[in-house]
């Protein structure tokens, strides 16, 4: 959730700030820009100079240029051939390093690799399926996931968690080689590494201990009521008639909404895809971000729906902040276990978020017993017609 709502932010700033979007946009080789840049394209290719920091969200970067601040990188495929003067951030699907990055490569993807040649100015930080670096890397690697490969300099040390390590005839190490993987280090004739050279097996999974289990599990209680008082403060109306669809439709409301987190994230990248071409791309993180509120919102719905049928079975109705402690007291011990915990957490989303569209779309029209509950919810008095 905190990378979506990071680069929901990025959208939002690139809409407001000095950005280009299109299918495609280049920064021909003559420009010099002098502030920070933000890109939205199908490809984008840099060839000039920018004087601050740039982001890009495309589907190729080709950086030949020079960014003189920090470069921020989303998308499917990039190559950098020119100087960056501050890091490289970022996540995709491939990233080349053909050139010089003068601070940190810090970077999540499926395929990273320096050329021979390149230059890191200080540290390599990667989760990546595949890593490889013929390059110079002044400071330390660390990597974590799968397969990584040194063939060129490492001023520092060598660390992270890895399927496999190979040290290839060019590697250097001026530091120690300290990983952990379950194959053998992979070290060819010609490599050196002048501090120590260890090996540890990966760690299994931890089995967190009872008291801790039960912190995080007193947290997310807290964080939930804390959400529920917040919500039922700010929106006291829309609230109970969300709480009320929910009780007279949950099957309704279960429905619209796995429809709802079905869709919106396959049309937000039709918005985003048309976007680029015709303007208005940021309009997806909106539509992401209305997603991730309403679904945030779900467990008190789901929680003060699961309170009722608690208290109903001992023949009680209890008031709303018993109906909702109680029920998510009970919702969070369901989603903190194992196996049927994930199935838990996305059936209450569904709900959740149907109900309130529901409740946005206005009176559903239900049965006669089923109104009478409606109205107890949503504490108007009603009485049987004679």
């Amino acid at each position: 959730m905190k990378a979506v709502l990071t680069l929901a932010l990025l959208f939002a700033t690139a809409a407001f700030g000095a950005g280009r979007d299109g299918t495609t946009v280049t920064i021909a080789r003559d420009e010099q820009l002098h502030e920070d840049v933000y890109v939205g394209a199908g490809t984008a290719v840099i060839e000039g100079r920018i004087d601050g920091d740039l982001t890009v969200v495309a589907g190729e970067l080709r950086l030949d240029g020079e960014v003189t601040g920090d470069l921020f990188f989303f998308g499917g495929r990039g190559v950098i051939t020119g100087k960056v003067g501050g890091s490289v951030r970022g996540a995709a699907g491939q990233l080349t390093v053909e050139g010089t990055v003068e601070d940190d490569l810090a970077f999540v993807g499926g395929d990273i690799g320096v050329a021979r040649g390149a230059s890191i100015g200080r540290d390599l930080l990667v989760a990546a399926g595949r890593a490889t670096s013929h390059g110079d890397i002044w400071r330390h690697a660390r990597a974590w996931g799968g397969n990584l490969e040194l063939d060129g300099l490492v001023g520092g040390d060598v660390g992270g968690q890895l399927g496999s390590l190979v040290l290839g005839e060019g590697a250097r190490v001026f530091g120690n080689v300290k990983v952990a993987t379950d194959a053998d280090i992979e070290r060819m004739p010609g490599a050196q590494v002048a501090g120590e050279l260890e090996r540890t097996a990966l760690p299994g999974p931890a089995q967190p201990p009872i008291a801790d289990g039960l912190i995080r599990w007193l947290r997310s209680l807290v964080a939930m009521l804390a959400v529920a008082a917040l919500w039922l403060m700010l929106f006291p109306g829309f609230s109970r008639r969300a709480m009320a669809t929910l009780r007279s439709r949950p099957g309704a409301s279960l429905g619209y909404g796995a429809l709802a987190l079905f869709a919106t994230p396959v049309v937000a990248a039709l918005i985003f895809a048309l976007g680029l071409a015709l303007g208005g791309w940021w309009l997806s993180a909106v539509a992401l971000g209305v997603l991730l509120v309403a679904a945030a919102i779900a467990a008190p719905l789901v929680g003060h729906f699961i309170g009722q049928r608690v208290l109903r079975l001992f023949k009680r109705e209890g008031s709303e902040a018993q109906r909702q402690v109680i029920g998510l007291v009970v919702l969070t011990l369901l989603a903190a276990l194992p196996f049927v915990g994930g199935l838990v957490i996305l059936v209450t989303a569904a709900a959740g978020v149907g109900a309130q569209l529901l409740a946005l779309k206005g009176r559903m029209p239900v049965r006669t017993s089923e109104r009478l509950d409606v109205l107890r919810d949503t504490g108007v008095a009603a009485t049987s017609p004679n």
